[in-house]
């Protein structure tokens, strides 16, 4: 049956036969089967590469930290240097095994 997007499997499934104990008990057991429901995972795992720039404040790192916890698949990457072009973030969250990037860049107050 579906029931909202989700879907299940049934699948029969034998227990293991007991050790007989004594010939009479050994005559009589029969083997049962039980409806078994395999669960199928409907969503993958999309993982966030959270990165920043050289000279961010603690205010920044803060709300990074904040952010590392909120998200549940997300990953801490060093700092980027700015002077890379910004192409190569999407290049290091492949190589990190992420399908996303969040970049956080530090410029100077005026």
């Amino acid at each position: 049956d579906e029931e909202m997007g989700k879907k299940a499997k049934v699948v029969t499934v034998e227990p293991p036969e007991p050790e007989p104990e004594s010939a009479p008990a050994a005559s009589s057991s029969k083997a049962v089967t039980y409806a078994q429901v395999a669960r199928r995972t409907t969503h993958t795992k999309k993982k966030l590469l959270v990165l920043s720039s050289r000279g961010v404040t603690a205010g920044f790192v803060e709300l990074m930290d904040n952010l590392l916890k909120l998200l549940p698949h997300a990953k801490k990457e060093p700092k980027f240097d700015k002077s890379a072009p910004i192409g190569e973030i999407a290049e290091i969250a492949e190589l990190a095994g992420c399908r996303a990037a969040l970049y956080f860049e530090a410029r100077k107050m005026k």
